[in-house]
């Protein structure tokens, strides 16, 4: 919401390893809604002054942008086939081992951006694995272009986040 009042820029990523009150809370409300047999996720927030887990959302859906591209990149896996896996056979089959890091990061056109397209491509290289330009209705949230990058160490991403990001 932040994001469209204030017309900011955004980026967001996962963790390779899920802190454990962050795990606890999901777990406790998978519970709590009796998930099963869906896609669904969960949306928390930590806070700054004491550090905790705060809900946002329960969404029994899968989530939107490019979130479950996100996770099949961080993974190496095809998340929507192994849900059809579950619904079908009551079995997840893909290995993963929470390799990546994973970053979606927006762009928007009114901005003027110290680096190009093109010089993003040629510094990240196969750090970048997905760019595409963002539908009108969800633009004002996540930007007009939207890139995701990976990597195995969180600092590598936050540099690909600040480069894409920076300003002339």
């Amino acid at each position: 919401m932040e994001t469209v009042i204030n017309d900011d820029i955004v980026y967001y990523y996962s963790l390779r390893d899920i802190p454990a009150d962050l795990e606890d809370a999901g777990r406790k409300t998978l519970r709590a809604f009796d998930v099963r047999e869906r896609f669904f996720h969960f949306e928390f927030f930590r806070t700054r002054e004491d550090d905790r887990i705060v809900a946002l959302e329960v969404n029994m859906r899968p989530p939107g942008g490019m979130t479950t591209d996100m996770f099949n990149f961080a993974n190496d896996i095809d998340v929507y086939r192994e849900w059809a896996n579950i619904i079908v056979y009551n079995m997840f089959t893909a290995e993963y081992s929470h390799k990546y890091h994973c970053c979606y990061i927006g762009r928007k056109f009114n901005r003027q951006y110290a680096h190009t397209h093109e010089q993003i491509l040629e510094a990240f290289g196969p750090a970048i694995v997905h760019h595409e330009q963002v539908s009108g209705v969800f633009s004002s949230a996540l930007g007009e272009l939207g890139y995701l990058a990976r990597s195995p160490d969180l600092e590598e991403i936050y540099a690909i986040i600040e480069y894409i990001h920076k300003l002339t």
